[in-house]
C-alpha cells in the first residue's frame, strides 16, 4: 500500500467508534452494487431499518440440507438374519447340512432313517437353490421418508478496504458485525438477582439475544437471518493510529427458520 494511502488514511483508533449506519466511502459508491453484500439490521418486527453496512464480496455459497431416511432398511431378513441368508443365497448352507447328515445318518441309520430324511433335505436343497444369487431387497424397502430439513446456511468471505477513512471504512464495519453475532445484552447478575432487580423489564429473561439481519447479495435478499460467526484477522497492514487499511473477514450465518420452495422462489423474485 503506497505511503499517499497511508497518509489518507488519518485516523483516530482512540476515539469511540460507532455502529456504521450506511457506507459511504468512494469504494462502495463507484463500483456496481452487485460487487457489494449489504446486511441490513432487522428491528422486533423482522422490517428492515436504516442501519446497514456493506462490504466486498469474495465468494460464498448457500447451503440447503434436508433428512431423510429409510425406515424399512433393515426389516429384512439379511439383517436379522444375515448368517443364515448369507449361507442360503452362497449355497454354502446345504452343502454343509449335507455332509453333517452323511456323517452322522449315513452310516448308522440305514434305509428307513434316509427315506425319511432324504425328502427333507431335498426340499431344503430345493429353497436353497431358489434362494441362492437371491435377495428380498424391494423398493419397498429401501423407499426414503422425509423427515426434516435443515434451516438455510450461507457461508462467504468479504473484504474491506480503506480509501478515505480506515474507521469508517473497516473498523466501524467489522464493530457492527462482530455487535450482531454477539446477545445485545447479557445480564451480569444471576436469574435470582434479576428477580429482586426492578430496573429489568423482563425478569425471569434479563439478556437480550443477537439481531436478526437480512443480507441482498446480486440483487437477491436473503431474510431473516442470524449472524453465526464472525472470522477476524487481527493482523495486516495499519494506519499510524493502528486501524486496520483492510481486512478479509470470513462470515457464517443462518436462516432463522427452515425454507421451503416458497421461500426460494420469493428469493429469486416470484409471488410474495
Amino acid at each position: 500500500m503506497s505511503d499517499q494511502l497511508l497518509a489518507t488514511a488519518a485516523a483516530d483508533n482512540q476515539q469511540s467508534h460507532q455502529q456504521q449506519k450506511n457506507n459511504t466511502s468512494v469504494v462502495y459508491t463507484s463500483i456496481s452494487p452487485h460487487k457489494l453484500v449489504t446486511f441490513t439490521l432487522l428491528d422486533d418486527k423482522e422490517k428492515t431499518t436504516s442501519t446497514a453496512v456493506s462490504a466486498l464480496f469474495v465468494e460464498g455459497e448457500m447451503a440447503l440440507e434436508s433428512q431423510w431416511q429409510t425406515p424399512f432398511e433393515n426389516s429384512n431378513p439379511e439383517h436379522k438374519l444375515p448368517t443364515l441368508m448369507a449361507g442360503l443365497q452362497s449355497g454354502q448352507l446345504m452343502e454343509t447340512l449335507g455332509s453333517v447328515a452323511g456323517g452322522v445318518l449315513g452310516n448308522a441309520a440305514g434305509s428307513a432313517v434316509s427315506a425319511v430324511t432324504d425328502p427333507i433335505l431335498g426340499t431344503l436343497q430345493k429353497l436353497a437353490d431358489s434362494a441362492k444369487g437371491r435377495t428380498n431387497l424391494t423398493k419397498v424397502n429401501t423407499e426414503q421418508i422425509f423427515l426434516s430439513t435443515q434451516s438455510v446456511r450461507l457461508t462467504m468471505t468479504v473484504f474491506l478496504i480503506a480509501i478515505e477513512d480506515a474507521v469508517s471504512e473497516v473498523e466501524e464495519i467489522i464493530q457492527t458485525l462482530q455487535a450482531w453475532c454477539l446477545p445485545q445484552e447479557l445480564y451480569a447478575g444471576t436469574l435470582v438477582q434479576g428477580m429482586s432487580d426492578s430496573k429489568l423489564d423482563n425478569k425471569l429473561f434479563p439478556s437480550s439475544i443477537p439481531p436478526f439481519i437480512s443480507l441482498t447479495l446480486h440483487g437477491k435478499t436473503y431474510t431473516p437471518f442470524i449472524l453465526e460467526s464472525v472470522s477476524t484477522p487481527l493482523g495486516g497492514a495499519i494506519d499510524k493510529n493502528g486501524n486496520r487499511l483492510n481486512a478479509t473477514l470470513s462470515l457464517n450465518l443462518v436462516s432463522k427458520t427452515a425454507w421451503d420452495a416458497k421461500d426460494i422462489s420469493k428469493l429469486y423474485g416470484g409471488s410474495k
